[in-house]
């Protein structure tokens, strides 16, 4: 008897008995290759169709992973379906499933094209949800208090249009509304984890978060983003797992999880600053408790003097703390201690608050004192695992000076808040380094707990030796970024401006720094004859509606750019690199997990091969993946960093890159284009007739 008769056998039996029982039936017993290959569940679904080998064996490795209860760590070129190629096998699980993922475009993806689309085709009944954070919903206990205070000052325009929107919402999550809200009139109207009473609040009976989260209880599969699920890891660390913001879940699917550990890092981390210690202290709640007005204005003052003192340690908009003098030292002491103690003397009278919603909010509200007040006493004495920094921000009101501590690395946080305790499946199109994942495993703390990993890296459906060219510079020599004379900046200029006439515009110009784009620009923009764009004159998604509308524009961009655009067709037709992305050296995240490399390994040199060639592959794949998005794009990538060819770590990267063709001719770049345009002609052309 055949395994799928077996199957069937098996799925009619279950089916019968969950009926008896009064339950919803288990999902059918199908393989991947029936429900995503050709003649599949799908293809029979979908006119024109196409099986992709890739998907297939991503869906059976994940497939194999899910059953063995094993994580997952699959590499899956642009181009092959990674969504429907975790989603189905773990729709067919009949596991509930937390989907997280790296940005608000493919969350939208997930709710509202590719779920849909798969409970409309797929015979297995299952329900789906979005869970964000609290502050993402409107609070109704503090939608009450801005009625009030509008009737008194005259309603705005931000109360009229969000009044009416709460008529017609049905989930309360502000991204709906078609205005932007101010930052001030958002946290009126909203209402952090941290301030929120919970259970006790008048209003939870309506509240859009807690309908949010019991939709999100009750799911098959619940799409988070990857700071939501962080948070959730990092309050379940802080409580011993008493505490989540996330249900709990029989598997996770991490998709983007290249991104992983960056925000996982600010998820673990605290920040505190002179403007939120004044906005902590004067609180409306901790006003309502009566503390002494000169014992607040005392508080005020060190953490000014305090903040002050830190700013003037360095030049630098971004340092850490070295050599500590004494002052500063009783300075931190004595504004902690002075918080520390706050929060103890106004914790009694919170104890004999009568009303348990102001109670819960009042608590949470002092442990977030008291937090503060523990990362300015450990701010000069971090300990080995953690880094503490000084950041200085421009603002209205000039510069802000901000401490951060952090953990340097979230490997151990992450897996006994997640790999150890649910098997995890991380995918993205940039995820392996050298063909394996030795760098993601370490780096994110996914063990072999459960036994071994599932692991699979498949190459992109695309023809990239037909339709991508590779330019690097005939002379590499002369194209060193790390002599950033004017002479290298007008030959970086004049090399693009070549590239700019092959391809006719249609390109992304991305750079490393800020300084780079502008010296380029103020060299070239005025004498090119196509639109130009540039990141910092308008938000990004006005500048992407004008370089496609467009069809010809030049867009020059940061690293912002490298990752999460979609651009298809020809519009988009050549990126540009300037410099290999390498991670900002003076950043005392990176400097501090450089600095545990060298100590661990005492190889003056070993981060480079650990750590920032890694973390520069991952991105550049991440940069070049902007290119070719469907299986008619063409184009050119052009890496304009000398190093490439000149330095040892050059043809590694090279070969973590598709399979393009190489060249260091301009004209081959103008012959490429010359040649796909013409076929890209004929080929509309055709279609017209």
């Amino acid at each position: 008897m055949t395994s799928s008769i077996l199957d069937q056998l098996y799925y009619e039996g279950a089916a019968f008995l969950a009926e008896q029982l009064g339950e919803a039936p288990p999902p059918p017993r199908v393989s991947m290759r029936e429900v995503l290959g050709p003649g599949g569940v799908i293809a029979a679904s979908l006119p024109g169709y196409e099986c992709r080998e890739q998907q297939l064996q991503m869906a059976e490795s994940v497939e194999a992973a899910i059953k063995a209860r094993r994580h997952c760590l699959v590499e899956a070129g642009t181009g092959t379906g990674k969504s429907l190629a975790y989603l189905v096998p773990a729709i067919y699980s009949g596991k509930k499933t937390v989907v997280s993922t790296g940005d608000k475009a493919l969350q939208d993806q997930l709710a509202k094209k590719d779920l849909p689309f798969l409970k409309a085709v797929l015979p297995v009944n299952f329900s789906a949800a979005i869970l964000k954070g609290k502050s993402n919903y409107i609070c109704l206990a503090h939608w009450d208090a801005e009625i009030g205070a509008q009737r008194l000052e005259g309603a705005s325009y931000e109360f009229t249009q969000v009044s009416t929107w709460l008529d017609t919402t049905e989930s309360g999550d502000i991204e709906e509304l078609s205005i932007a809200l101010s930052p001030e009139f958002q946290s009126r109207i909203t209402c952090s984890s941290d301030a929120c009473p919970g259970k006790h609040c008048p209003s939870i009976a309506d509240c859009w978060a807690e309908s949010a989260r019991d939709r999100a209880e009750d799911a098959n599969i619940v799409i988070v983003n990857h700071t939501l699920l962080c948070l959730d890891a990092a309050l379940r660390v802080k409580t011993d797992g008493n505490a989540k913001v996330v249900p709990d879940r029989d598997l996770v699917i991490v998709d983007e999880a290249h991104r992983l550990q960056d925000i996982a890092t600010r998820a673990f981390e605290t920040e505190v600053s002179a403007g939120g210690i004044r906005h902590l202290i004067h609180d409306k709640q901790v006003l309502a408790a009566g503390p002494d007005p000169k014992r607040l204005a005392e508080i005020e003052l060190r953490a000014q003097e305090f903040f002050d003192a830190l700013g003037r340690l360095n030049s630098a908009f971004s340092f850490s703390i070295e050599s500590p003098s004494q002052q500063l030292r009783l300075q931190s002491e004595n504004l902690a201690g002075k918080l520390n103690a706050l929060a103890g003397d106004l914790g009694l009278k919170a104890d004999n608050l009568p009303d348990a919603a102001k109670k819960e909010a009042f608590k949470k509200h002092l442990e977030r004192m008291k937090e503060y007040g523990k990362t300015i006493s450990n701010a000069l004495f971090p300990r080995e695992w953690e880094v503490v920094f000084v950041e200085k921000r421009q603002g209205s009101r000039g510069t802000q000076v901000h401490l951060h501590r952090c953990p340097i690395t979230v490997n151990e946080h992450l897996s006994a808040a997640l790999f150890d305790v649910w098997p995890t499946i991380c995918t993205s199109a940039t995820l392996a380094t050298g063909g394996n994942f030795e760098y993601l495993k370490k780096r994110i703390g996914v063990g072999a707990a459960r036994g071994a990993i599932e692991e699979l890296v498949v190459g992109s459906p695309f023809d990239y030796q037909r339709n991508c060219l590779i330019y690097l510079p005939a002379n590499g020599a002369m194209f060193d970024p790390r002599k950033e004379s004017p002479e290298y900046l007008d030959r970086l200029a004049t090399e693009i401006e070549q590239l700019l006439l092959a391809s006719d515009g249609r390109a992304f110009c991305l750079f490393t720094s800020n300084r780079t784009l502008g010296e380029v620009y103020d060299r070239i923009a005025h004498r090119l004859r196509w639109l130009v764009l540039r990141q910092k004159d308008a938000p990004r998604p006005e500048l992407l509606r004008r370089f496609k509308e467009d069809g010809h524009a030049v867009l020059f961009a940061t690293r912002s750019f490298f990752e999460g655009i979609d651009v298809q067709g020809e519009a988009l037709s050549l990126v540009v690199i300037d410099k290999l992305p390498f991670a900002n050296a003076g950043d005392p995240i990176q400097q501090a997990r450089v600095n545990q490399i060298k100590k661990q390994s005492k190889n003056e040199w070993a981060w480079l091969n650990e750590l920032a060639l890694p973390e520069a592959i991952i991105t550049l794949k991440q940069g070049f993946g902007r290119l070719i998005r469907t299986k008619s794009d063409y184009g050119t990538v052009a890496l304009l960093d000398g190093r490439i060819t000149q330095a040892r770590y050059g043809s590694p990267i090279l070969r973590s890159l598709p399979p393009a063709t190489q060249t260091r001719s301009l004209e081959a770049v103008r012959t490429f284009f010359a040649t796909h345009g013409r076929e890209t002609g004929e080929a509309r052309q055709g279609r017209l007739v």
